[in-house]
C-alpha cells in the first residue's frame, strides 16, 4: 500500500534511476518491475519509522525497481524481509551478514540491501556462487582493510568492505 507521503518520496528516486539507465531494454525492463512497490511497501509497513524512515524506504524501493534483476518474487521479498529484521534470518546469510556489518549506518544497510537482495531466486548458478562468496569473504575484507587502515572506524571498515565484495 502506497500512501501519498510514499509516493511524493518515491518518484523522484525512480525517475533518477529511470534517467540513469543505459538502454532502453534497460527502462522497459525497470518499468515491468514497477508492480512490485506493493508488495515492497506491504513489507515495510511493519517497520519503526524512527529507525527505518520513509525517506530510506523510498530509497530501498527505487533501488530495488531499478535494478535489473530485481523481479519481486516471493523469494526476493522474503530476502528483504530477512535483510531488514522482519523475519528470523537465514542461518547461513542473513544472520552472519547482519552481525558482521552490525556497525554500519541504516542508511549504509539500505544500500547494500538493495544490491544483495536482487541476487536471490535467479536460476543463474553465477549468482548463487556470489551470494555465497560475498558471505565467506566479509571477515577476510574486513581484516585486510583494518590492517591497511589501523585508525578507520568499524562502521567505515564494514561499510568499504561490503561494498567492495558487493560491487565484484
Amino acid at each position: 500500500t502506497l500512501e501519498d507521503c510514499d509516493k511524493k518520496l518515491v518518484t523522484p528516486r525512480l525517475a533518477r534511476a529511470y534517467e540513469s539507465l543505459d538502454t532502453q531494454e534497460e527502462k522497459e525492463r525497470m518499468l515491468g518491475h514497477f508492480d512490485s512497490l506493493p508488495k515492497i511497501y506491504a513489507s515495510l509497513i511493519k517497520m519503526d519509522q524512527f529507525a527505518f524512515t520513509f525517506s530510506m524506504q523510498a530509497q530501498l524501493a527505487a533501488d530495488l525497481v531499478g535494478d535489473p534483476d530485481f523481479t519481486g518474487s516471493d523469494i526476493q521479498i522474503n530476502n528483504m524481509k530477512m535483510g531488514l529484521g522482519l523475519r528470523k534470518p537465514s542461518a547461513d546469510f542473513w544472520a552472519p551478514v547482519g552481525k558482521l556489518t552490525a556497525a554500519m549506518k541504516p542508511e549504509e544497510k539500505v544500500n547494500l540491501l538493495a544490491y544483495i537482495v536482487p541476487r536471490f531466486g535467479s536460476d543463474d548458478p553465477a549468482q548463487q556462487e556470489a551470494l555465497s562468496a560475498f558471505i565467506s569473504g566479509l571477515e577476510p575484507t574486513f581484516e585486510v582493510i583494518r590492517s591497511k587502515c589501523p585508525n578507520m572506524k568499524e562502521s567505515d571498515v564494514q561499510l568499504v568492505g561490503s561494498e567492495l565484495l558487493a560491487s565484484e
